[in-house]
């Protein structure tokens, strides 16, 4: 096929290089469209081209034969391409732009005079190829009002034109007061008479409540599908033009979504009468989705919804939440009766109780949980709950069995839940834990929890229920989670729990992620580092354990003794298995305390990158580089300078990294580094080695 293609102003089009009267042939027909393959334009249109080479002045445009393999949206890609010729004049692109669209991009681009040859020849060629008018409006605003009302007759004419295009026509009209608001709206309704479907339509809202008539505007809101889209509307007419109120709000309210109107009415967005409610109700009776009955002017009225709703499953958790915020104890009895024959699960009863705690926590009305009316029809909902013993119930309840905060009701719903093996009910206990509620039953429950859920119990007894976090603690020597490894820092031996641990799990990187955890503790004992050395030597058989450790302790601060001996060992540990040297050339970069190494090692005499950083160092400070001692422990607290110093040097050392690849291999452990990378680097190694500020 005979098609248009685009390519580069150096003729390249995906890393290829074309010649005018070439052809060109892969050696396999699987062809894939943006991977492998000639692409060129689906439908001989220029205009397709622009999403794979939207800047037009420094495109070029090839005629080209194609054989079609593979089609993608406007593209085919075949296995063999033949370059006819390029298109050079506007003249000869604009024979192959079908639809003026990519006319109207070049005017829009920019660089066009309006008085030009070049735009009248561009705009004459839109004016006639354009039948659908969407490209005419995308230039209006370069256009003066005469040429305006010209398109917009030509326009109106057209049977071909989108009603979007004459809509977006009539705003740029509006916006100049070209034609009068009689004539506007009744161009409105005529574009608006000729959109069957709404759905996919951008609507000029404002320019609507401008023109139309409270029904007519009413009409169009029925017309529309889009939830979010009438409630704009509805919106608009509220505060835009009174006058249009409660047209707009009678036609909303007729296939308004129970949700939208939930959210329009709990916000007090709008006002409603009883009448409107009961329609409302009346209409989605079967399936309510929210408690309307809140919104009744009177008790009376509500009691009066409550009768014209079904009471079937969806609807009983909205009744009951009203009768007990209401603290209407008869009305709360005659649908627990109906609730016990149709709810065979307890989860009816169990949403319920969560919409009346929810209404608690929307309103900051938690008072009432000391009301005892209040508490009392709770409490039979829960009861209710514990009846059936249905888990998944129990577990959708548990906020409302947290609130009310009844003992026998959290330790038998806690019993029920212990007997489903294999049930998890760790946010229910974590949270009778975090709230101190009966924490003797949730130490009861502990030898029945999975690792997950004693995790989370574990973090928040040692954090927040401290009375009971020593004999949490002897739960922890059953984990063998990596996540929840910090909670073994508050045992006071935590080697078997380490034991179980490293011989639990195999991923290099959860073990280097556990050791490092208590390798950079300062607090923790030479027993504890000893054991963790002699768990790296027999599992670490390459080296990258030992060094992904140490690469993390060479940006800590301080050391104590048994770190610094621990740190020895495992430099022993790398230089025994790294066969490549890959570790010990990339540590050696990164420290600094040749102390750690031994005296073979030394950072100070195997890179001149770091020399030069720590010369730079010692000039600003006008300390001797030759004789200063850099393996003594703590040397950077020798010195001070002052903020404008420091920063002197940051950006000094930033310049260095990127003009000299030895300082950036010093520094960031590479010589090839991105921009980012060299400033993180040289930040961490301001807050770990620089000079101390001056106070």
């Amino acid at each position: 096929m005979i098609t248009i293609k685009a390519v580069d102003k150096n003729y390249v089009g995906h890393g290829f290089r074309y010649r005018i009267g070439e052809t060109y042939t892969l050696p396999t027909t699987d062809v894939e469209f943006a991977e492998i393959g000639f692409h060129a334009a689906r439908h001989a249109d220029i205009a397709d081209t622009l999403n794979a080479y939207p800047d037009i002045k420094s495109a070029r445009y090839l005629l080209v034969h194609v054989d079609s393999v593979d089609i993608e949206d406007d593209f085919v890609v075949g296995s063999t391409i033949t370059i006819l010729k390029e298109l050079k004049s506007l003249k000869e692109k604009l024979q192959y732009d079908k639809t003026g669209k990519w006319a109207a991009e070049y005017i829009r681009s920019g660089g066009v005079r309006k008085r030009s040859e070049t735009f009248k020849q561009l705009f004459d060629h839109i004016v006639e190829v354009d039948k659908s008018g969407m490209q005419i409006v995308r230039i209006l605003h370069l256009l003066d009002n005469d040429t305006v009302l010209e398109l917009f007759e030509l326009l109106s004419k057209r049977d071909t034109t989108y009603p979007e295009a004459m809509l977006l026509m009539l705003e740029e009209l509006d916006s100049r007061v070209l034609i009068s608001d009689l004539s506007m709206r009744l161009e409105l309704l005529n574009c608006l008479d000729k959109i069957p479907d709404m759905r996919n339509v951008k609507l000029p809202i404002d320019l609507l409540i401008k023109h139309l008539s409270a029904d007519e505007y009413a009409a169009l809101i029925k017309r529309i599908d889009d939830e979010f889209l009438r409630y704009r509307m509805l919106a608009n007419a509220y505060f835009e033009d009174p006058s249009k109120r409660e047209a707009a709000k009678e036609a909303y309210f007729e296939s308004a979504a129970p949700e939208t109107l939930a959210y329009i009415l709990e916000g007090g967005r709008i006002d409603i009468t009883d009448e409107e409610l009961e329609q409302v109700v009346e209409r989605h009776k079967s399936r309510i989705a929210e408690d309307f009955f809140r919104y009744a002017k009177t008790p009376e009225t509500a009691k009066k919804l409550m009768s014209i709703v079904e009471c079937n499953l969806y609807n009983l958790p909205f009744l009951l939440k009203y009768c007990i915020v209401s603290r209407d104890s008869e009305l709360f009895s005659e649908y627990f009766n109906k609730l016990k024959y149709i709810d065979n699960t307890g989860l009816v009863a169990a949403q319920a109780a969560v919409e009346v705690v929810h209404s608690l926590e929307t309103f900051i009305d938690r008072s009432k949980l000391d009301d005892a009316l209040f508490r009392s029809m709770l409490m039979e909902l829960l009861k209710f709950v514990l009846k059936k013993g249905d888990p998944v119930a129990i577990n959708t309840a548990e906020k409302a069995f947290i609130e009310l905060q009844d003992p026998e009701l959290i330790t038998e719903a806690i019993r029920i839940l212990r007997s489903k093996s294999g049930f998890e009910y760790t946010s229910f206990l974590v949270d009778c834990m975090f709230q101190n509620i009966l924490p003797d039953v949730v130490l009861e429950s502990l030898p029945y929890c999975s690792d997950t859920c004693l995790t989370s119990i574990l973090r928040v007894a040692v954090t927040v229920n401290y009375k009971y976090g020593d004999k949490i603690l002897e739960f922890a020597k059953q984990i063998a989670d990596p996540d929840a490894i910090d909670v073994v820092f508050y045992l006071k031996d935590p080697i078997p729990v380490l034991e179980r641990f490293f011989n639990y799990v195999r991923d290099y990187r959860h073990i280097a992620y556990v050791a490092d955890r208590f390798l950079l503790d300062d607090d923790c004992s030479s027993d504890v580092y000893d054991y963790i050395v002699a768990k790296i030597k027999e599992k670490d058989y390459t080296g990258k354990i030992a060094y992904l450790l140490l690469r993390n302790l060479c940006f800590t601060a301080t050391y104590n003794d048994a770190q610094i001996k621990c740190m020895k060992d495992l430099y022993s540990i790398v230089k025994e298995r790294d066969k490549a040297g890959s570790y010990i050339k990339h540590l050696t970069d990164l420290g600094i305390r040749a102390v750690f190494f031994g005296s073979d090692d030394k950072i100070l005499n195997a890179t001149s990158g770091m020399q030069y950083i720590l010369q730079k160092m010692c000039q600003m400070v006008g300390c001797d580089y030759n004789t200063f001692d850099f393996n003594k422990p703590d040397w950077f607290h020798s010195y001070e300078w002052t903020d404008e110093q420091q920063e002197e040097f940051r950006n000094w050392l930033i310049s260095a990294a990127k003009q000299y690849s030895d300082v950036s291999e010093a520094l960031c452990g590479a010589k090839k580094v991105t921009k980012k990378l060299i400033s993180k680097a040289a930040d961490a190694f301001i807050f770990n080695y620089g000079w101390r500020l001056k106070c």
